[in-house]
């Protein structure tokens, strides 16, 4: 009998991936057209986010409490990365795989600000009677993990530490930092956006979030005098060492307690420039895509070598890849290939080779700004297509990428201003005379 006709199947977001709720009215969740025209009371919403001194793994009471999972486009500044959202993730498990929701679909949402043991306890709390329920009808039924980003450290401890052995069949992992993402440094740092993402959204709210520090590398990263440090052995600037050394404790707690019961099924986002080290220069953290002087890329927030876990070797079989950013990834096509062939056993539909298109744009942007767009080809002589999709699916800006034997692989391109909003960059390649390759490079953005 298939996965999908007897297990359960939990879906777990990312940081920021469920709206929160505090009594009663739903404060975060705001849709990129309602976040780029509301910067007026935008501060007020994200100061309602930081959270009390030496909360540690416990919840604050401060009246919030987890709503649904984000259906769109969503961005912190100054927390982490825009992604796409869960709609077509869960649309796609409904209506191709037949998961009904309440039966063998579990849509989990979480306060991602909290510590992700506080959150596994809570899952197990969801978790458990629902499996039970199901057991009734399908008495072999197990839990099946759908994750993405974070979320898929968030079933690690659940499945070390919460769970019977037997009670869960596979974690499919999508872009999660097992490792840890330098991008966090830099969030905990300087937040994103520039100058707008230190008007909207300050480092300091990210770093009172217990998850932020769960997120930090746990691999050496910090380059200094010839050597590599990881970030218990090296002082970073402006963060609690408290937090910092028990955010590394984490992934060591997770990794002493992976049960090989519970396969993981890791799916890596590749081909797109990804910070992976930093490298001390003068008392100041610049912060570099090579390590050990090779340039690994990933999807764009995690490096490809922390897309797995730890005990998992960089040619393992259960490592399979996409081309995509990292805030895409949860709906990408490959990606539901990926997921078929685990809840299923067949065959996975097989899709056009990928193009190792790789794509640079920035995730906060100005309105009345260009867009400039840099895209990385193999091929000098590839023509590529950038466009810009709105909420509706409707194509606003379109531009021709041009390579020439003088080239190389980069392509630099400039797109007209728009106005206020969530948009998606998507880069594709021209094949022959006929028409365009199935498979773009998608990334989501946003304008103020």
């Amino acid at each position: 009998m298939a996965i999908v006709d007897t297990d359960l199947v939990v879906v777990i977001p990312g940081i920021m991936g469920s709206t929160l709720v505090r009594n009663g009215h739903e404060f975060w969740g705001l849709s990129p057209r309602t976040l780029a025209r509301g910067i007026a009371t935008l501060g007020r919403e994200l100061e309602a986010l930081r959270l009390p001194e030496g909360i540690g793994d416990n919840h604050p009471d401060d009246g919030v409490e987890p709503g649904r999972v984000m259906p769109d486009m969503h961005l912190v500044p100054g927390v982490w990365s825009t992604t796409v959202g869960y709609d077509a993730l869960l649309t796609f498990l409904r209506r191709e795989c037949g998961l009904r929701d309440g039966e063998n679909l579990l849509a989990f949402a979480y306060d991602w600000r909290l510590s992700n043991r506080y959150t596994s306890r809570r899952l197990h709390r969801e978790v458990a009677p629902m499996l039970a329920r199901r057991r009734r009808s399908h008495p072999g039924a197990k839990v099946v993990f759908v994750c993405h980003s974070m979320g898929g450290l968030v079933a690690r401890w659940f499945v070390g530490f919460e769970a019977a052995g037997a009670d869960v069949r596979a974690i499919l992992s999508i872009g999660t930092p097992h490792r840890g993402a330098v991008a966090t440094v830099e969030r905990l740092l300087h937040g994103i956006g520039g100058r707008l993402g230190a008007k909207l959204g300050l480092p300091e709210i990210a770093r009172s979030l217990p998850s932020m520090y769960q997120l930090l590398p746990e691999y050496a990263f910090v380059e200094d005098r010839g050597d590599l440090y990881n970030a218990t052995e090296y002082a970073l600037p402006e963060l609690d060492p408290r937090r910092v050394a028990d955010g590394i404790r984490f992934h060591e707690e997770i990794d002493g307690r992976d049960r090989p019961l519970s396969p993981i099924h890791a799916i890596v986002g590749i081909e797109q420039k990804t910070v992976t080290t930093v490298r001390s220069s003068h008392g100041t953290l610049v912060f570099q895509h090579t390590i050990d002087g090779e340039d690994e890329r990933g999807d764009g927030t995690v490096p490809r070598l922390s897309a797995r876990p730890k005990a998992v070797a960089g040619d393992d079989s259960a490592l399979h890849y996409v081309v995509a950013k990292h805030g895409a990834l949860p709906s990408a096509r490959g990606v539901f290939d990926q997921i078929r062939g685990v809840l299923t056993a067949n065959p996975r539909v097989h899709k056009a080779r990928p193009e190792a298109i790789s794509v640079d744009v920035g995730d906060l942007l100005e309105a009345g700004a260009s867009i400039p767009v840099v895209a990385h080809h193999p091929d000098p002589y590839a023509v590529l297509e950038a466009r810009v999709v709105d909420e509706a699916g409707s194509v606003v800006r379109a531009s021709r990428i041009l390579g020439s034997s003088g080239a190389g692989t980069r392509r630099e391109g400039v797109l007209a201003p728009i106005g206020p909003g969530g948009y998606e960059l998507q880069v594709r390649r021209r094949h022959g005379s006929g028409g365009w390759d199935v498979n773009t490079v998608t990334t989501p953005f946003l304008v103020i």
